[in-house]
């Protein structure tokens, strides 16, 4: 057997008290459509298990601000709409419900409609759950919903917290029975600004925090440049040095066997050519005299050049312990650069900052 539920809908002319005027659901569920028009006084809907009611209730509830589902939109329907029309007291300054009414509610959030004291809750679940809710056509949040929604209606259903349970409400009560709800709004009031004062008190206090803790980084950063000693433009020359004593064996012997091709080997470029010079000067032939004179000055040239690469070849520097120096010193600049998120030529200038 379904569960009994009940809805305190209100009385129109009962003071304090909001009253649900009509509800309209469609594609909500089993609900293709539905439009319920509810009068002043008591209204009962009834029927028998499995007619609807509970599903009434589920639509009626979204409206004040209840969890929404994929679930809850109609089979081969796009999205399930409910709409709620409560008759709203105006904010007179009695408070009800939660200590204070919802016509204060609306109007302290400048949510009042058109028609007065007519209010328009309405709510839309998308085929994909999303789900979008508005208070008299302006778009809000679902907890904004639900605040509004404890002011306006109860639902008692079986499992259901009911608003008796609520320690809130408690305090309501007591208030309302002992006569301090003026009492009450104006501790409410202050409890509100301390607890504005305390969130701003944390504010400072955290954003001091931060201030102290980027101070303390920035003093790190600084103390680790000077530890470094950087040397105008030290990591390109590094990097220079480098290449030279890592390619320096390679150098050796490349050079070292171009030289000995040139003048030290057997047969030697040098050696043939002069060599040829000899015999076709030998031939006494006039016309082989330019092929003579140029024989001879590619030999000149070839000799100087293998004298230049010997030089050259003493001035390389094979020293792996000053390699390995050098390598240490170039990790410890990348390092550092990758740190501050710069390049290894760019701590200088940093450092300056």
């Amino acid at each position: 057997m379904e569960a009994a539920h009940s809805v305190f809908l209100g009385d129109s002319n009962a003071a304090g008290h909001a009253m649900l005027t009509h509800l309209s659901v469609r594609d909500f569920a089993v609900v293709e459509q539905l439009e319920l028009e509810l009068s002043g006084g008591m209204n009962v809907v009834t029927g028998e298990t499995g007619a609807g009611k509970s599903i009434l209730l589920d639509a009626l509830g979204l409206t004040l601000g209840n969890r929404s589902d994929a679930d809850f939109v109609a089979p081969g329907a796009t999205r399930a709409e409910v709409v709620a029309c409560f008759d709203v007291p105006a904010a007179t300054g009695d408070a009800t419900r939660d200590g204070i009414g919802a016509g204060a509610w609306l109007a302290e959030r400048e949510l009042t409609g058109d028609e007065g004291s007519e209010v328009l809750l309405r709510r839309t679940i998308s085929r994909d759950g999303r789900s979008r809710a508005y208070i008299n056509g302006v778009p809000t949040t679902v907890a904004e919903l639900r605040s509004l929604g404890n002011l306006l209606i109860d639902i008692h259903a079986q499992h259901e917290h009911q608003s008796l349970l609520k320690t809130d409400v408690h305090r309501r009560l007591l208030d309302e029975f002992g006569g301090h709800m003026e009492l009450a709004r104006t501790v409410s009031g202050i409890a509100a600004d301390y607890a504005d004062i305390l969130g701003r008190r944390r504010s400072m206090l955290d954003t001091a925090e931060e201030q102290s803790a980027e101070r303390q980084l920035l003093v790190y950063q600084a103390e680790e440049l000077d530890a470094l000693d950087l040397q105008p433009d030290e990591a390109g020359t590094l990097e220079v040095t480098r290449r030279e004593l890592a390619g320096a064996d390679a150098l050796l012997r490349t050079g070292q066997s171009v030289g000995s091709a040139l003048t030290d080997g057997e047969p030697a470029v040098s050696d043939l050519l002069q060599r040829a010079v000899a015999e076709l000067a030998a031939l006494g032939q006039p016309k082989l005299e330019p092929v003579v004179d140029m024989l001879e000055s590619g030999r000149i040239q070839i000799e100087e050049a293998a004298a230049d690469l010997a030089r050259y070849l003493e001035s390389i520097e094979v020293d792996p312990a000053r390699l390995q120096e050098i390598e240490s010193r170039l990790d410890t600049l990348y390092s550092v650069a990758r740190k501050h998120q710069v390049q290894p030529d760019e701590l200088g200038p940093l450092h300056e900052s």
